[in-house]
């Protein structure tokens, strides 16, 4: 039985080996990386970086997420 600590790294181990994938848009990709994998920024810090709105940001996280979870897979939730 993993523990959740193990299971935490499995699922950032291969969700940056999803992003390598090309069916993410650059983005997408950027978005998923400074928000989940480096834990750095929240979304609204995200969604003025790219110059548009929460909801907007919101959407396109969604829509990467789906992306990730139908070729992979896997659920995904942020890192505390």
């Amino acid at each position: 039985v993993r523990s959740r600590r193990q299971r935490q790294m499995c699922i950032r181990d291969r969700t940056e080996d999803v992003l390598k994938y090309d069916h993410l848009t650059e983005r997408e990709r950027a978005v998923i990386q400074m928000y989940y994998i480096e834990n750095m920024m929240t979304r609204k810090e995200i969604a003025d970086e790219f110059e548009v709105t929460e909801l907007r940001m919101r959407q396109i996280i969604s829509k990467a997420l789906r992306k990730i979870r139908k070729r992979a897979n896997i659920k995904i939730t942020k890192r505390q």
